[in-house]
């Protein structure tokens, strides 16, 4: 590789705009070949991508960097929006949403809102609105949240808006205030829901969405409880309490148990599992794929509710 072109990589994170190429002195049949050779990655007209960066890596960040390269290469007219700012705000966003990168105009008075084949753009959202992470111009993260709420749904929405408060980049108050300034929005109503319902108290993707499930199911459901033993002692800290049916839910996410370390972790689990059994209280474990699968999780719960009843008739 051409040692300036080299350097521009190192300096701009991988990324490379048609105009930057121009000054390296790189024409369109440079950038073509070095498309044909896997260096570059083009990610829209005019922006590109150093491959390697795209490669082996999970969708958020694969997003995440085609985001950064569609936004730099427009140099400061384009910052991140809705769910491609949640990813840039270091925010989970399920991986269906994560096709198209979505953008907003930076300044007042730019075209309205178009569509092209790999990215959105939408209207100017208010000085107030834009901000910085890491060098790329993105909306703050109240926006992003609330933008992926109006856009990528209920579940994305309330995945992105739990980890935001979570991780302190918003509170429900500046939330609640974006949302009066934008009453008739499309999607407003599901927003006001995300925010509403909220709780920085999911530690997941996956507990967030569980817990809209189990208040689906009608069940009261307490984030993060202690069981305590009688004394009491804490002995564990549960995903959620049910408490009108005293069952444990534990919702199991990427937990790897192969090799030494995953055998101890594993009885580790199969041990605090066993005391919190033995206080009386039953135990029901969903996976991923349970969240789609809403009689599935029900019956996990009965069958914990049952095992809880016929141990203590004992």
């Amino acid at each position: 590789m051409d040692s300036a072109l080299r350097a521009h990589l190192d300096q701009h994170g991988g990324v490379l705009s048609t105009k930057a190429a121009a000054r390296l002195g790189l024409s369109g049949n440079d950038l073509r070949a070095l498309v044909r050779a896997g260096v570059l990655t083009r990610v829209a007209r005019g922006a590109y991508v150093e491959t390697k960066l795209l490669q082996g890596v999970s969708p958020e960040e694969h997003h995440r960097r085609r985001t950064i390269g569609i936004v730099v290469s427009r140099h400061g007219r384009l910052a991140a929006c809705q769910q491609s700012a949640a990813v840039l705000h270091g925010l989970p966003v399920l991986d269906k949403e994560l096709e198209l990168v979505h953008t907003v105009h930076t300044r007042e008075g730019q075209d309205g809102g178009r569509r092209f084949d790999t990215y959105r753009i939408y209207p100017f959202p208010g000085e107030d609105a834009l901000t910085h992470k890491d060098g790329v111009p993105t909306v703050i993260p109240a926006l992003a949240v609330l933008g992926t709420s109006l856009r990528a749904g209920l579940w994305s929405g309330q995945v992105a808006t739990d980890a935001a408060l979570r991780a302190g980049l918003t509170t429900k108050e500046e939330l609640t205030s974006w949302l009066e300034r934008m009453p008739r929005h499309p999607g407003i109503a599901r927003a006001r829901q995300v925010v509403n319902q909220a709780d920085a108290r999911s530690e997941s993707a996956g507990e967030s969405i569980l817990r809209l499930l189990l208040a689906d199911l009608g069940y009261i459901a307490i984030p993060q409880h202690k069981v305590k033993d009688a004394s009491g002692k804490v002995i564990a800290r549960v995903d959620f309490y049910l408490p009108e049916i005293d069952v444990v839910v534990e919702f199991d996410g990427m937990v790897k148990y192969g090799g030494k370390d995953g055998k101890d972790a594993l009885e580790a689990e199969r041990q605090r599992e066993r005391r919190i059994r033995g206080l009386g209280h039953g135990v029901a474990r969903v996976v991923w794929a349970d969240l789609y699968n809403v009689t599935r999780i029900k019956n996990e719960i009965h069958a914990a509710y049952r095992s809880r009843t016929s141990t203590s008739r004992r």
